[in-house]
């Protein structure tokens, strides 16, 4: 088994146990990864309100939780969740219907990544989405169709689109 995964089932399982300092250990452990995804899909200020919330929830859903099959997976899916209430409560506060989020702009390159971060950039919105969980938050092609609400063969449709396209478009920048 992964190292990565016995810890947050050791931190589960304090969930289970109702030890105060299991939101302590997710908040070190996470918060920092949740809190980029929020703020790529509703900026600085919304990912603030967010990650609050988010912690709340926790707090008041310690079962279900503890009973999460792969932790970070369940914690993106609630932070994603989230930002779309918090997207939906805006909209309407402004007059302006509701509407899904954006996809995830690709985090700011390092250094000799911004061809990588252009080319991210460029790809349409569910293509994005797809690659940013995948390669930045390290989730599955099943736990991203779980998160996003779609077909395991339609993030894997999204994946493979994706990564031809960026092979196209970093190859084309290559010959340039």
């Amino acid at each position: 088994m992964d190292p990565v995964d016995d810890l947050d089932r050791a931190i589960q399982r304090r969930l289970a146990d109702d030890d105060p300092r299991a939101l302590e250990l997710i908040y070190d452990r996470h918060a920092a990864g949740l809190y980029a995804y929020a703020a790529s899909l509703v900026g600085r200020e919304g990912a603030e309100d967010v990650i609050q919330e988010l912690f709340a929830a926790i707090a008041r859903h310690r079962p279900a939780v503890a009973r999460a099959e792969r932790l970070p997976a369940y914690l993106t899916s609630m932070v994603r969740n989230l930002a779309l209430d918090w997207s939906r409560r805006r909209r309407q506060g402004d007059g302006a219907p509701p509407e899904d989020l954006a996809a995830p702009p690709a985090p700011e390159p390092e250094g000799e990544a911004q061809p990588l971060h252009a080319a991210l950039e460029g790809l349409p919105a569910g293509q994005r989405e797809v690659v940013v969980l995948r390669i930045w938050k390290g989730l599955t092609l099943a736990e991203i169709a779980g998160v996003l609400g779609i077909g395991l063969s339609t993030a894997g449709e999204r994946w493979q689109k994706a990564l031809a396209a960026l092979r196209s478009r970093l190859t084309e920048d290559d010959h340039a």
